[in-house]
């Protein structure tokens, strides 16, 4: 999870990642305790050792990607898709309605709505307006999207 640029996140994926780095020092914290508390040796306090190094290696990375990362600022009337843009399409084959909002690969959760700007929808419909027809190659063929709706 190391990461060298300078993420730009939602409020809402910096509230998740500050809630997840708070979870990781409980977790750290209450190993560290088991640790001390143990009278057992062997694999059990081996294991232990691994698991308290492997939740600091995660806790300095996601120390570094919030000390680096820049909040979004969200246009309220947005005219164009960009990152942090919530964006309402329907599939021309199907007619469905679909909304996504384009985010850091960070904070991609496709099921929960938020798609990386980095994905082969995301990126294509970077740049796009209102009414705007996209084409979009998957693996299936070419799907269409009309742009119905950007918030």
């Amino acid at each position: 999870m190391m990461h060298h640029h300078s993420p730009t996140l939602t409020i809402l994926g910096i509230n998740k990642l500050r809630a997840q780095y708070n979870l990781l020092k409980e977790r750290y914290a209450h190993v560290s305790q088991d640790l001390k508390d143990r009278t057992q040796s062997g694999n059990i306090l081996t294991i232990m050792r691994i698991e308290q190094e492997i939740i600091a290696s995660d806790m300095m990375n996601m120390d570094q990607v919030l000390s680096h990362a820049k909040i979004i600022e969200r246009n309220a009337d947005p005219v164009t898709v960009e990152q942090g843009t919530k964006v309402v399409y329907v599939q021309k084959d199907t007619g469905v309605q679909t909304e996504v909002t384009l985010v850091d690969p960070l904070e991609a959760d496709p099921s929960g709505g938020f798609i990386s700007i980095n994905s082969p929808v995301g990126s294509m419909l970077l740049g796009h307006h209102v009414n705007d027809i996209v084409s979009i190659t998957t693996p299936k063929g070419i799907n269409q999207l009309t742009i119905v709706g950007l918030q």
